[in-house]
């Protein structure tokens, strides 16, 4: 999956492409594409919020990325919702710790009954599942959009010159 916006996409009937930019880099040299796809391809994430205490909260997560924004749902009593309800700032980090990519962003919740569809979708197509509403259902599961604000990636054998970051320049 591609997170920039590219010219023929349609962004006014798809949700998680209406607010796509093109993100900036500061440093490194990997190349964008393949960072952006590393993040898109991880089956599994871990993500990290801030406790009230100011501890940090560290849990694996099934999500997708779409355009610069990651989606993913937990239910509403889990520690997650509790902390990014205080706190939306979130840290999402690919599975695979070789060849590492990080994003920062913001958390809002999704109301919206065909926002939340939408992401049911990407998320069955991405995993190969058939889940139903219920395994988004807002009676029992907070369900996020997360504007990622700034992405870094490490490779050493690509960018043996330290880690690449881009930052997207829409205030989010």
């Amino acid at each position: 999956m591609n997170m920039s916006k590219s010219s023929s996409d349609d962004s006014s009937s798809d949700p998680s492409k209406k607010d796509a930019v093109e993100p900036t880099r500061s440093g490194g040299t990997l190349p964008w594409d393949l960072a952006s796809e590393r993040l898109a391809t991880s089956k599994e994430y871990w993500i990290a919020t801030v406790r009230s205490s100011g501890a940090p909260h560290i849990m694996p997560v099934w999500g997708v990325i779409s355009e610069n924004s990651f989606y993913f749902s937990s239910m509403t009593s889990s520690i997650k919702v509790r902390n990014l309800k205080a706190n939306p700032h979130i840290s999402i980090t690919s599975n695979d710790p070789n060849i590492p990519v990080v994003a920062e962003g913001i958390a809002e919740e999704m109301d919206s009954k065909e926002d939340i569809l939408r992401f049911l979708e990407m998320e069955n197509e991405k995993y190969g599942t058939k889940m139903g509403f219920s395994a988004v259902d807002p009676d029992f599961n907070t369900n996020y959009r997360c504007r990622i604000i700034k992405i870094i990636a490490i490779d050493k054998k690509l960018s043996p010159g330290g880690p690449s970051t881009w930052r997207f320049s829409k205030s989010l």
